[in-house]
């Protein structure tokens, strides 16, 4: 048996090492708790901060949807104003304008010109050059044709003028304004005959001639209208002569080639003045074999929309997908594919990481 000092010793002993390993273990609980309450304040943090970006965003699309909701009723009530006042003003004045320079003069304020109801201000009229920046107004007894700053502050500066106008109390009329002068060499007025015509509808009279001057096509068109309807119309009019697509058709306007996309109300234009058709020969794209009589129904490629004759054509191949028929050259360049379907194909190819399954 051992003695109690020893005894009382050894208990002391193992009290101090449970002592020291319960400190130990508070310490290290108390850095846990630290640490867990430091991360979860973070992440805390993290989740506050995204919550508060999406607000934040969520609060710009809203705010971008009311300007754009905005946008569009004052853009709404902005043609409804304009349509009412339209209808209103048409039963006065004359809804477009064809303003012609005679001699044979050439010059930006020519074309069509439609009434415009925002800028008119009880019996005097304002025109507006079909999608332009050039205005018709009366300032100072005098029709001015200047651009929008000059019209806005009816200033009496332009390019063009009319002599004095008697005014009354019935609508004022620039169809039947005289002595128009135009501004000339050496920044001087000068006169010049010019011829203002009323056109009932936004629409307009076109002409058509050939190179030899013989009148192909005569129609009226609306002013929104592009060139490629008329050409449209001008190759089914003359199928049986010229038996031609319109691919294969330029319209000119003296020695300016127009565009497909080009808005007729835009053409710089004098009443009687023709569109002159020039006709693109139509060859064989390998053999030159010329298909004036035999367009149709040759072969075309659908990536180089080119024709082929019937012999050459038989040698084309066809797209893998949709059989569409691509020459040769095209053939190599698109690994025998059209077009749409090369397209397709790339698309699907970046979807699936470069893998494309068909």
């Amino acid at each position: 048996t051992p003695a109690p000092e020893a005894a009382s010793s050894t208990h002391k002993g193992i009290m101090q090492r449970h002592a020291t390993q319960m400190e130990a273990l508070r310490r290290q609980c108390d850095q846990d708790e630290k640490m867990l309450l430091e991360k979860h304040q973070k992440a805390f943090e993290m989740r506050r901060l995204s919550y508060i970006e999406m607000m934040d965003t969520a609060l710009g699309n809203l705010k971008l949807d009311q300007e754009k909701q905005m946008r569009w009723l004052k853009d709404h009530s902005r043609a409804r104003t304009e349509a009412l006042r339209s209808k209103q003003l048409g039963d006065f004045f004359s809804p477009v304008l064809h303003v012609t320079l005679g001699r044979g003069n050439v010059h930006v304020c020519q074309g069509f010109y439609e009434l415009s109801p925002i800028h008119t201000r009880g019996w005097q009229p304002v025109y507006r050059k079909y999608k332009s920046r050039y205005f018709l107004y009366l300032s100072k007894q005098c029709w001015w044709i200047s651009t929008e700053s000059n019209m806005l502050m009816r200033q009496p500066r332009g390019l063009l003028h009319s002599g004095a106008v008697r005014l009354n109390d019935s609508p004022a009329r620039p169809e039947r304004a005289t002595n128009w002068k135009v501004v000339g060499s050496g920044k001087k007025w000068e006169s010049i005959d010019l011829k203002l015509d009323d056109l009932k509808e936004p629409k307009a009279e076109f002409v058509v001639v050939s190179m030899a001057g013989t009148e192909l096509l005569r129609k009226s068109f609306q002013l929104h209208e592009t060139v490629v309807t008329v050409k449209t119309t001008l190759s089914r009019t003359l199928k049986s002569s010229w038996n031609r697509p319109a691919d294969f058709i330029r319209l000119c306007l003296g020695s300016q080639a127009l565009s497909n996309a080009k808005e007729l109300g835009r053409l710089t234009i004098g009443a009687g003045t023709p569109l002159q058709a020039v006709l693109i020969p139509i060859n064989c794209k390998h053999c030159m074999v010329s298909l004036e009589k035999q367009w149709y129904p040759c072969c075309r490629c659908s990536n180089c929309h080119q024709y082929l004759c019937l012999e050459c054509g038989a040698r084309c191949r066809e797209c893998d997908y949709c059989m569409a028929n691509i020459c040769n050259e095209c053939a190599m360049d698109c690994d025998h594919l059209c077009c749409r379907c090369c397209a397709e194909e790339s698309e699907y190819s970046e979807e699936d990481d470069g893998e494309f399954y068909y």
